[in-house]
């Protein structure tokens, strides 16, 4: 098993939007992945028990993986933190 801590950054905390960024990210690898804060441990691939979490700013969590691929499921999810969860920007070009 794989952990690594991760610390809540965003300014609302982990509202809908990076819960599905962190899911839709967690199912894509076969191990088992866990988010956990304080005493409550949730499945990483389910939104809504993600949403049970209240992560506000500056709560620290710990992700777990354990099976196959978790060394790569921890980085990619711990980038995800790292990076406050911003994706690709693709606005207009320029004139």
């Amino acid at each position: 098993m794989k952990r690594r801590e991760v610390t809540v950054v965003l300014d609302d905390g982990l509202h809908l939007r990076p819960l599905s960024q962190i899911a839709q990210l967690a199912r894509t690898f076969p191990c088992r992945i866990h988010l956990v804060n304080g005493q409550q441990r949730v499945d990483a691939k389910e939104v809504f028990d993600l949403l049970t979490l209240s992560a506000n700013q500056g709560t620290v969590l710990t992700l777990e993986a354990d099976g196959d691929g978790e060394d790569e499921a921890i980085g990619q999810l711990a980038a995800l933190f790292a990076t406050n969860f911003e994706e690709a920007e693709t606005g207009p070009a320029e004139c």
